[in-house]
């Protein structure tokens, strides 16, 4: 079909209506992804946060579990010291004790 000063006027007026209308589209777009992009970025901040706070947490809960660990066994070692002189100590009032019950055997 023939082209006319008309039709091409209404060509070219459907064409700029069209090219604003997807114009309008891409800035709405780009304010959607603009939008997700930073409620993503708040998301991972805070997420961040939160697994900070967690880790920090969970090392001071480890450092004192190391602490309690490290006095128990700190008293484990006393007490072990302790027995070790209570043996000493038994074995020394056994030899002790052998001797008189040497001499109350022969005079039996």
């Amino acid at each position: 079909s023939a082209s006319t000063p008309k039709s091409w006027a209404q060509f070219s007026h459907d064409n700029i209506s069209r090219a604003e209308q997807e114009k309008l589209a891409s800035v709405q777009l780009r304010s959607l992804i603009n939008n997700i992009i930073h409620d993503a970025s708040e998301d991972l901040r805070m997420q961040r946060a939160a697994v900070n706070e967690a880790f920090d947490r969970h090392c001071r809960e480890l450092d004192d579990a190391k602490l309690r660990l490290e006095q128990h066994l700190q008293q484990i070692l006393k007490d072990i010291g302790e027995e070790e002189a209570n043996i000493v100590n038994l074995k020394k009032a056994i030899r002790e004790k052998e001797a008189h019950l040497k001499v109350a055997q022969t005079r039996l």
